[in-house]
């Protein structure tokens, strides 16, 4: 029987084997910050939205949007300074494109920012009844959307 301190372990194989342990973690470590950067630079990145007011092309920031509705076939955004701008995509898009933490489907018709929702109230119903700034528009969301509304509009 060999002691392992006498045996040619320590002096040829074990070195060899930490090494490879040590460089594997630090790829891992490394690839974990890399993701964790690069999903926060997507989270830092607001959508831009193009409105259109007559033959002008607008960008809209997406901080700087009120609402999105939906009103004969045509679509609008309202700014904060509540200038009203024709969109030319459909509402599902802007839906998808707009981050959910910032804004909430409404309805068929509305798309509404957090940051612009002044005061809302209980309705008949169980629905609940929203006015956004700065134009001051009621928007009805149903009772079968009334508790999503609740948790979206008390999360962070």
């Amino acid at each position: 029987n060999k002691h392992l301190v006498h045996d040619n372990y320590f002096k040829y194989e074990f070195l060899p084997q930490l090494l490879l342990i040590v460089v594997i973690n630090l790829f891992f470590a490394i690839t974990h910050l890399f993701e964790k950067v690069s999903k926060q630079d997507q989270t830092q990145s607001k959508p831009v939205l193009i409105g259109n007011k007559g033959s002008r092309k607008t960008p809209i920031s997406s901080e700087n949007t009120s609402c999105i509705y939906l009103k004969n076939g045509i679509i609008y955004l309202i700014n904060t300074s509540g200038d009203q701008l024709i969109l030319s995509d459909n509402m599902d898009a802007y839906e998808k494109l707009l981050p959910s933490e910032d804004f909430f489907r409404a309805n068929r018709q509305f798309i509404i920012n957090k940051q612009a929702c002044q005061s809302y109230r209980s309705v008949s119903n169980g629905k609940i009844e929203v006015e956004l700034s700065p134009k001051s528009i009621p928007i009805l969301i149903s009772q079968k959307r009334a508790s999503s509304f609740r948790s979206w509009i008390n999360s962070k």
